[in-house]
């Protein structure tokens, strides 16, 4: 073996190397990006039945509210949004528009505001599909099953530590034995999810923009 075919060599292992460590870290924005999703399932009607006494018809219409967002959002906007701007900065402004949304969910004081912040929540929804559509190209074709099997299972995972999790946050911020009464706990807590995810995918896709990794080829056993 020549001194070219070590420097290949060497190349294309720390090619993998980066490709691996770039997976990873997606995979950690990924599963942020779960945990901090089931605060609305698990905390939406208990929060605002709560904080705005809202009857059972507003908690309903507001949750047709947020699904005809989301369903404009997942159906008309996220293709032309990732085609127009890339995956990385797609990826990077869903999750700013989640951090954004729910920091407003926390701070809203009234129910007509926590309406108001529901079409950035809906934007959030761009962030998920880039991103896994980034971490597809780190693997090669053969292995896409397994990608996908790998984030349900994160998907799973949060499914079930979520809604306990923000549901005893809240139980506690709103419990008249302490002193501190902040009903938008679990909602402060999924920005701190959502920013902490923003800031670790700002790094892992910085790695990926300055050497972005080939697209994926087929084996030649296929």
């Amino acid at each position: 073996m020549d001194k070219m075919d070590l420097r290949i060599l060497a190349q294309l292992q720390a090619d993998s190397s980066r490709s691996h460590a770039e997976l990873a870290g997606l995979s950690v924005v990924l599963t942020l990006y779960y945990l901090a999703h089931n605060s609305l399932p698990s905390m939406w009607a208990l929060y605002t039945e709560y904080r705005y006494s809202w009857s059972h018809r507003d908690v309903g219409n507001s949750l047709t509210l947020v699904g005809v967002c989301a369903a404009l959002v997942s159906g008309v906007l996220v293709g032309p949004f990732v085609k127009r701007f890339g995956e990385r900065r797609s990826v990077l402004s869903g999750l700013l528009f989640g951090v954004l949304g729910f920091a407003g969910f926390a701070l809203a004081a009234r129910g007509w505001i926590i309406l108001a912040v529901i079409p950035f929540i809906a934007l959030w929804g761009i962030a998920a599909p880039a991103m896994q559509s980034l971490m597809s190209r780190h693997v090669d074709p053969s292995s896409q099953g397994k990608l996908q099997g790998a984030i349900n299972s994160l998907r799973a995972v949060t499914g079930m530590a979520g809604p306990p999790l923000f549901t005893q946050i809240f139980a506690i911020a709103i419990a008249p034995k302490y002193a501190v009464h902040l009903p938008g706990a679990p909602y402060f807590l999924a920005t701190l999810l959502l920013l902490s995810s923003l800031l670790l995918a700002v790094y892992v896709t910085r790695a990926h923009a300055a050497s972005p990794v080939r697209e994926p080829v087929s084996s030649t056993n296929d």
